[in-house]
């Protein structure tokens, strides 16, 4: 860092308020704070009590004085204001400081607090947080005045149809179940697509696709779609275990509330062409045989809110088994749960059944399936003491379509170990509310 403090030509309004979730995206780590000396000049993110609860606030100006490595915490100083020595005089401003910021030392016409390094950010970091939040409530704005005009059911419709787990039951689309399971991870936004999306009828819903869009085609999904349909290929080599003949009777629907069967049946439909757009029964074995989770993504929601497509199969890299190419870790290390929609599958090479190992971290015992995607739920991080505070993936979290309880989470060793494939969409979930 420079002697001079770091600025920025927009400085944002001190009064603005930064939600505490924006703030763990921004202030996560406190080894990002490594190159700030004595003496430099940053901002305390200080906690108020406002109209929804406690927020956290930012106030420029404070010079560090004090590091604490071993508790991770600064202590920082400023002068205080005219408003906050007569506060100080007269009812104990300082000792509702402490009560807030975890301590302080009285100097005349000074504040010196000691806080978490995490309460400390540099200017950039609240310009972008109020910017963050200035888009957020643009978006928010937009999403409530689209529903208020535009909803094709109420809220509690919404509920009804969505409101419940789901999981994959005998039909091979994991891809498409997983790819759901990503879309539920942003409730506010997942909401939106349905209300606007699939409106009840007197024959069942009407769904208009892409999802969103307010002009789109109308596909009908009849009570009828919902039920078992006819396994054409039963009598024949079992897709998923060729050495056995497929006995299934009936291809059973998603398990779980009827708006994820409607979602289920919509893309049958899609995939079956103009004509499967009708009233004829649903056929699931369109999508029984496996598939790609960003042509699911593509095929419901379109274009018009596709940032970005992205497979990746390191297994076909020629890399050592325990590295990810330079483009899968940047992927991971910018990941955003519902804003990447993104499925991960083993290096199978051609193999069948289950894969079962312990992570050499956690020391936990897993089975994860061949042939089989899982939901990429979120990515955690660490920021080494010796990287300057460059942050690098610590653990993957997973969910299996096939299980709708059960959550994986692996050390990126063992996730390396056993997974070499994401296939992925990231959202423009904006572009829906422009």
């Amino acid at each position: 860092m420079s002697d001079a403090p770091r600025t920025i030509a927009h400085q944002p309004d001190a009064t603005c308020m930064v939600t505490p979730s924006r703030l763990r995206d921004i202030v996560n780590a406190t080894e990002e704070y490594r190159g700030h000396r004595l003496g430099d000049v940053v901002t305390v993110l200080r906690t108020r009590q406002g109209l929804r609860g406690p927020v956290k606030v930012p106030e420029r100006g404070w010079t560090i004085t004090a590091f604490d490595t071993l508790r991770q915490r600064v202590t920082v100083r400023r002068a205080m204001t005219a408003d906050e020595v007569t506060q100080h005089a007269a009812n104990g401003f300082i000792d509702g400081v402490k009560r807030i910021l975890f301590g302080h030392v009285e100097r005349p016409n000074e504040l010196e607090l000691t806080v978490p390094l995490e309460y400390i950010a540099t200017d950039q970091q609240i310009f972008d947080a109020v910017n963050g939040e200035q888009t957020a409530f643009w978006h928010l704005s937009r999403r409530v005045a689209l529903l208020r005009d535009h909803a094709k059911m109420t809220y509690a419709e919404f509920q009804a149809l969505f409101g419940g787990e789901f999981h994959q039951q005998n039909v091979g689309n994991c891809y498409l179940i997983s790819v759901l399971k990503a879309l539920t991870s942003d409730p506010e936004n997942f909401e939106a697509l349905m209300r606007l999306s699939i409106r009840p009828v007197k024959e069942g819903w009407e769904v208009t696709v892409p999802l969103g869009l307010l002009n789109g085609r109308k596909i009908i999904i009849t009570r009828e779609n919902l039920r078992p349909c006819h396994n054409p290929h039963r009598g024949e080599p079992d897709y998923s275990r060729p050495d056995e003949i497929d006995s299934r009777k009936s291809l059973e629907p998603v398990s779980g509330p009827d708006g994820y069967r409607i979602l289920e049946a919509v893309y049958c439909k899609l995939l079956k062409g103009e004509r499967g757009a009708t009233y004829v029964p649903v056929d699931r074995s369109v999508i029984d045989q496996g598939g790609f989770s960003r042509e699911a993504i593509v095929t419901l929601l379109g274009d018009g809110i596709i940032a970005e497509r992205l497979q990746l199969d390191e297994s076909l890299s020629g890399q050592h088994p325990n590295h990810l190419s330079e483009r899968g870790m940047a992927y991971l290390l910018n990941f955003h749960n519902g804003k990447d929609v993104a499925t991960t599958s083993t290096n199978s090479n051609g193999q069948f059944g289950q894969l079962r190992f312990t992570d050499p971290v956690t020391r936990e015992s897993h089975t994860i399936r061949h042939r089989h995607a899982y939901t990429i739920a979120s990515v955690e991080f660490e920021y080494p003491r010796n990287q300057q505070g460059q942050k690098e993936v610590r653990f993957v979290v997973l969910f299996d379509p096939h299980d709708n309880n059960k959550r994986i989470r692996l050390s990126l060793t063992a996730y390396l170990w056993a997974f070499r494939k994401i296939d992925a969409c990231e959202l423009a979930m904006g572009n829906l509310f422009k």
